[in-house]
């Protein structure tokens, strides 16, 4: 005699071609109200897969959730960003777990130009602080060569005069515009 298998027993197997098409359906509805951004609308009129399309709105929710986190930390702090801090570390670690060589804008050359001016200012202070300043700085290494595959590692671009690359980059329009 067989026992009736219960609708947890059944759904144990992954998602069923009724729920991917829900999913898929779903995703086309909120294109269809402009609810979505244009380059996953741009994936959907193409015809991608569900999963790829997934993907892609997965990483655009992370990107825009870290943007989201990036403006709450810079109007908690008064833009004064303080690598001693552990939050500088978690942002700036999310930034390079998320984003890549093509999402750098007037944004991102912002966020960069205030984490230079703070490990500037910050740069001779010990204490407890000092460990979270190593990894904002070791954080901010990676984040430049990844937006702009210029490797600082062995330059002291802290210092006076400094080094050009970084202010004629993002230093000076930052100081120049603002935000």
């Amino acid at each position: 005699m067989h026992k009736r298998k219960t609708h947890k027993q059944k759904s144990r197997g992954g998602a069923s071609g009724r729920t991917f098409r829900r999913k898929l359906c779903s995703i086309r509805q909120l294109s269809r109200q402009n609810r979505l951004p244009p380059e996953i609308n741009a994936l959907i009129e193409a015809g991608y897969s569900q999963s790829v399309i997934e993907r892609y709105l997965i990483k655009y929710i992370q990107k825009y959730r870290l943007i989201r986190d990036f403006v709450a930390y810079s109007d908690a702090t008064d833009d004064e960003y303080n690598p001693m801090l552990p939050e500088l570390v978690n942002l700036t670690q999310r930034a390079i777990e998320i984003l890549n060589r093509n999402d750098l804008n007037r944004f991102w050359k912002g966020v960069l130009a205030k984490i230079f001016m703070a490990l500037h200012q910050y740069e001779f202070q010990g204490g407890p602080g000092a460990v979270y300043y190593s990894q904002v700085e070791n954080n901010f290494v990676i984040l430049i060569k990844m937006f702009f595959n210029y490797d600082l590692e062995g330059i002291d671009y802290l210092t006076p005069p400094g080094d050009d690359f970084l202010y004629e980059n993002f230093i000076h329009d930052y100081l120049e515009y603002g935000d």
